[in-house]
C-alpha cells in the first residue's frame, strides 16, 4: 500500500468526462467531475451561488419575454428592458424597482412582437440611446431624455435608408413615369468607316430577364451593314421582352437611323436596367446605353414590411402583394390573384406598423400619381452596433451582409452622402451568402457570421468612401448577441453545441477563433441560446441553455483559465441578463427605510432573469448577484441575520416578518400555490412546505407559537462539487484497477457552513465556543477534518443541502492506493 500527500483547488472547474483520463494535462490535478450551483472563484475555490430574488411578476401572465441590458456607462445603474408578447408596453428596472415609465408599442395598444418572434429580438445601446431590433418590425427606438423619462419610437418611415437597387424585386415605379433608353451601335475597330462588320451578334436582357424564343432558345440578333433589318430585331426583342414583363410595362421602339435607337420604358419596371451582350464572349460589346433616368428614380427603401392592403378599403379582406403592381382599371387590383393573395379578414401583425408602402389601396386616376406596390418582404435590421459615434444597423433579410451607417452623433439619420459624416451603405461582398449574427465594437469592427468573422476597417474612419471588409476565419456564429471580455469576443457556434472566442493575433495579423468549451463541451449537450457577460466583481460568463439551466465560465484573461460549472434550480429559465447596480443616486425599496442593511449596495452587476417554477402558467423576473466576500455572521445578540443582509441561498426569495401571535403562519404566498417551499425564520432552518390557499404553517418549535423575526421564503436547491477519481498511485500512472482510500483529508473552508463530505457531516461545533452562540457560520479560514473515508475510487464528493453560505477554498490529504 503506497501513501501519498495531495491537494486540489479546484481552480480548473469541470471537465469532459473525455478528459477523465487525461491525468497528464494541467488542470486535471485542480478539476471537478461536476460543479452544481458552485462557482469557480478565479483565486481558487467554490462558493456555493447566492439564490435568486423575487423582483416583480413579468408583465403578462402565462407568456415568456425578454429581459436586456440598458447601460448607462459612468457609474450609474444599468436599466433593465422587459419586452413582453401580448403585453401594451415595454417596461423598466432601475435599481430593482420597475418604472413608472413605460413605452407603448402601436396606436392599438397591441405588441407587435409575437410569442414566437421575441426569440429574435436583439438589442443594443450606448449611454442614453438604444434600439432594439426585429427583421419583422422597424427599429424601436428607447432612449432617456435629461429628466431621467423614457421614451420609445419606431425610426420614421422617411429615415429609412434607400438603396439603388435596380433589380426584378424592388417596389415598381408608378406609371405616370417613363424612361428612354438611348441604344448605338458603335463602329467596329478594323472596319469601314460608319459600317458594321457582319455576322456581330448580341443578345438582349432587361429586367434580369431574357428575350426568350420559342422552346427556350435564346433569340439573338445578328446586323449586317447591308441589310436594314436591324430595326425588326430590335422591334422583336421589345416585344418578346414585353411579353415576360406583364406587370403593364410598354416598350416603344423609335429609329433614327441603322445605328442609332431609342426604347422608350413605361409602367412598374421603368428605371430598370437595360443589357446588351454580345453573342460572342470573345467580341467586344461596341454598343452603348444611355436613360434619361433619373438616379433618385430608383432610390428605394432598404428595409420594409411585406405589403397589405384591405380591399375596399377599411371593410373588406386583407390581402398581401405577391407581385409588383401599379394600379391599372380592372387589371390588377387586389382580386386579381396574379398580383394579391386573399388572407381573409384577419388583420395582419405588421398592417398597423407598415410603411413605406403604406396600407391603403389607391385606385387609378387619369392625371393623378398613384401608389406603386410591391411585395416588399425586404424586413428589417437584426444586429446592430454604436460604433466610430456612429448607429450601425446591419443584416436585414433582403441584404443578410448588408451594413447601414448613421450620419455621425446623429442615431436616426440614415440618408447617405458623400462626405465623410454622411451616412453610408456597404454590402460585405462573399462568394457565399452569410448572413451577419453579431457585431462587437473594438478598434475595429468585429462582424460575426454564419461563414466567419470579418474585420470592418477603414484608413482613417469609416465613411462613405473609406470602408472595407476582410474575412477574418470561417468559424461560423449563431444568432445570438456576443460578449466581449478584455479583448476577446465571447459567442455561441453554429449549432449552439460550442463557446467560442475570437481574438486578433499579431502573428498572423487576423482575428482567430478557439474553442473556449473544448475542455467541457458535454454542458453544452443541452444547446445554448443566449450568452451574457458579468464583469464586476469577477468576471462570469453566463449561458442559457435550451433545457432553462444555466452553464457558466469564470474567466480569467490573466491567467488564461476558463473555469466551467452549472447551476440549476426547481424553475425553467427562459431569459437572462446582466445590470450594474450603483450605490451613487440609489433610492432603496421602501421594504423597511429603518434598516440600515436594506440600503447597502455594492456597486456590483447583478444576475436577472425571467423564470417560472410552474411550467410557464407564471413568469417572474428575478436577480442573483455574485456570492458575497463581505458578510456578519451573527454569533452574538444584536448581530445582522443573513436575510437581513440580503443573502439568501434559496431561489424566488422573499422576505417578511412574523411576530408571536401570528400562530406560525406565514401568508401572502400565492404566487407560490400548490408548490412546495423552503422557510428560514432569522437564520434558522424550519423546513419545507407546501404552499396551499397562500399561506404555510411553520413546525412548532420548542414551544408552541415561537416563531418570530425576518423570515425568507423560497425553492431550495443543492450544491454540489465532486472531483474526479483520484489517478495517482499506480506505479502505470493510473489508479485504475486499485482500491484507493483518504486516509486523513482536510476541507478548507473560508465564513462557511459545514458541508457534507462523501455522505459526511463533520462535527458542527469546536470544542472552546460558548453555548448560546451560534455556528450555523464558521467565520475565517477553518480545516475541517475527516478521518477514514472509506475504499471507493478517490474521489471527494461535497454538498452543501442547507441555505447557508458555504465556500470551499480546497482540500488536502493523505491518499492510499491498494494495487492488491
Amino acid at each position: 500500500m503506497r501513501s501519498q500527500q495531495v491537494k486540489s483547488s479546484f481552480q480548473s472547474g469541470v471537465l469532459s468526462p473525455r478528459l477523465s483520463l487525461r491525468s497528464e494535462i494541467s488542470q486535471y490535478a485542480s478539476a471537478l467531475e461536476s460543479s452544481i450551483n458552485f462557482i469557480v472563484n478565479p483565486q481558487g475555490g467554490v462558493q456555493m451561488r447566492e439564490g435568486f430574488q423575487n423582483i416583480a411578476e413579468a408583465s403578462v401572465i402565462g407568456e415568456e419575454n425578454r429581459i436586456f441590458q440598458f447601460h448607462k456607462g459612468g457609474n450609474e445603474s444599468d436599466m433593465l428592458v422587459e419586452v413582453s408578447a401580448g403585453d401594451e408596453a415595454i417596461h423598466f428596472y432601475i435599481d430593482g424597482v420597475e418604472s413608472a415609465d413605460t413605452v407603448d408599442h402601436a396606436p392599438d395598444g397591441n405588441t407587435p412582437y409575437l410569442l414566437t418572434e421575441l426569440e429574435d429580438l436583439y438589442f443594443t445601446n450606448q449611454e442614453v440611446t438604444g434600439v432594439l431590433l426585429h427583421p419583422d418590425h422597424p427599429p424601436m427606438y428607447i432612449e432617456i431624455a435629461l429628466d431621467g423619462s423614457i421614451s420609445g419610437t419606431y425610426l420614421p418611415s422617411n429615415a429609412v435608408p434607400k438603396v439603388d437597387y435596380r433589380d426584378a424585386n424592388s417596389p415598381s415605379q408608378a406609371p405616370t413615369l417613363s424612361d428612354t433608353y438611348k441604344i448605338k451601335f458603335e463602329d467596329i475597330p478594323g472596319g469601314a468607316d460608319g459600317v458594321w462588320e457582319p455576322g456581330k451578334r448580341w443578345n438582349f436582357r432587361y429586367d434580369g430577364k431574357w428575350a426568350t424564343g420559342e422552346r427556350g432558345k435564346i433569340l439573338d440578333y445578328e446586323y449586317n451593314a447591308t441589310d436594314t433589318t436591324m430595326t425588326k430585331h430590335l422591334n422583336d426583342a421589345m416585344s418578346r421582352i414585353s411579353s415576360l414583363n406583364t406587370e403593364g410595362t410598354t416598350y416603344d421602339l423609335t429609329t433614327t437611323d441603322s445605328a442609332n435607337h431609342s426604347v422608350l420604358i413605361t409602367g412598374p419596371n421603368a428605371g430598370k436596367l437595360m443589357e446588351i451582350i454580345p453573342r460572342n464572349p470573345d467580341a467586344d460589346r461596341h454598343v452603348s446605353i444611355t436613360s434619361d433616368i433619373a438616379e433618385s428614380q430608383t432610390l428605394e427603401a432598404a428595409w420594409s414590411y411585406p405589403t397589405y392592403v384591405q380591399y375596399p378599403d377599411g371593410a373588406g379582406n386583407y390581402f398581401q402583394c405577391i407581385k409588383p403592381n401599379s394600379p391599372k382599371v380592372g387589371v390588377n387590383d387586389p382580386t386579381f390573384t396574379e398580383y394579391w393573395t386573399d388572407i381573409g379578414t384577419t388583420k395582419p401583425d405588421t398592417f398597423d406598423w407598415q410603411y413605406p408602402d403604406g396600407n391603403i389601396w389607391q385606385a387609378f386616376a387619369v392625371g393623378v400619381f398613384t401608389e406603386s406596390y410591391s411585395p416588399g418582404g425586404r424586413g428589417f435590421p437584426t444586429v446592430g452596433v454604436i460604433h466610430q459615434q456612429r448607429m450601425i444597423l446591419m443584416a436585414n433579410p433582403g441584404f443578410t451582409m448588408g451594413i447601414f451607417g448613421s450620419r455621425i452623433n446623429q442615431y436616426k439619420d440614415f440618408t447617405r452622402g458623400p462626405q465623410d459624416d454622411d451616412p453610408f451603405f456597404f454590402a460585405i461582398d462573399t462568394s457565399d451568402t452569410p448572413t451577419i449574427k453579431w457585431a462587437e465594437s473594438q478598434q475595429n469592427l468585429i462582424i460575426g457570421t454564419s461563414g466567419g468573422d470579418y474585420n470592418l476597417t477603414a484608413q482613417v474612419t469609416l465613411s462613405p468612401s473609406d470602408i472595407q471588409a476582410l474575412k477574418q476565419n470561417n468559424a461560423r456564429s449563431h444568432g445570438s448577441k456576443a460578449v466581449t471580455i478584455n479583448t476577446d469576443i465571447f459567442y455561441i457556434e453554429q449549432g449552439k453545441e460550442k463557446v467560442r472566442a475570437t481574438g486578433y493575433i499579431r502573428d498572423v495579423q487576423a482575428q482567430s477563433s478557439k474553442d473556449v468549451s473544448l475542455i467541457a463541451e458535454h454542458l453544452l449537450d443541452a444547446r445554448a441560446k443566449r450568452i451574457v457577460l458579468m464583469q464586476t466583481p469577477e468576471v462570469v460568463v453566463f449561458i442559457l441553455r435550451d433545457d432553462g439551466s444555466l452553464a457558466c465560465i469564470s474567466y480569467s484573461h490573466e491567467q488564461q483559465n476558463a473555469a466551467w460549472y452549472e447551476f440549476e434550480s426547481q424553475g425553467e429559465i427562459t431569459d437572462i441578463a446582466v445590470c450594474y447596480t450603483s450605490s451613487t443616486g440609489y433610492t432603496p425599496p421602501a421594504y423597511d427605510p429603518t434598516d440600515v442593511l436594506n440600503t447597502m449596495n455594492t456597486d456590483e452587476d447583478e444576475l436577472w432573469v425571467t423564470v417560472t417554477y410552474d411550467g410557464g402558467t407564471t413568469h417572474y423576473i428575478e436577480k442573483m448577484p455574485y456570492p458575497k466576500r463581505v458578510f456578519k455572521a451573527a454569533t452574538q445578540d444584536g448581530d445582522p441575520f443573513l436575510v437581513d443582509q440580503h443573502l439568501v441561498n434559496m431561489d424566488g426569495w422573499i422576505r417578511g416578518t412574523m411576530t408571536t401571535g401570528d400562530s406560525n403562519v406565514i401568508s401572502g404566498l400565492g404566487q407560490f400555490e400548490g408548490l412546495t417551499v423552503a422557510c428560514m425564520v432569522e437564520d434558522a432552518w424550519t423546513g419545507e412546505y407546501e404552499v396551499k390557499e397562500g399561506i404555510i404553517i411553520l413546525d412548532a418549535a420548542d414551544i408552541e407559537d415561537s416563531y418570530s423575526g425576518t423570515y425568507s421564503v423560497g425553492f431550495r436547491y443543492t450544491a454540489t462539487a465532486r472531483t474526479f477519481e483520484m489517478a495517482v498511485g499506480n506505479n502505470k500512472g493510473s489508479a485504475i484497477g486499485t482500491m484507493r482510500r483518504w486516509n486523513r483529508i482536510w476541507v478548507k473552508t473560508l465564513d462557511s457552513a459545514l458541508p457534507i463530505i462523501n455522505g459526511k457531516l463533520p462535527p458542527d461545533r469546536h470544542p472552546e465556543t460558548l453555548m448560546g452562540i451560534s455556528e450555523i457560520i464558521q467565520v475565517g479560514l477553518q480545516d475541517i477534518q475527516m478521518r477514514d473515508v472509506g475504499w471507493n475510487d478517490g474521489s471527494i464528493t461535497i454538498v452543501q443541502d442547507r441555505p447557508y453560505p458555504t465556500q470551499l477554498i480546497g482540500f488536502a490529504g493523505e491518499f492510499s492506493s491498494n494495487n492488491a
